[in-house]
């Protein structure tokens, strides 16, 4: 996993509880 992917998923995880439709998309 590179380094920038993690990155994306920490992001989208801090993501996902400010913005509920991210997580939809990241389905």
């Amino acid at each position: 996993m590179s380094q920038k992917n993690v990155v994306q998923k920490k992001n989208q995880k801090e993501f996902s509880g400010k913005k509920k439709p991210f997580k939809q998309l990241s389905k």
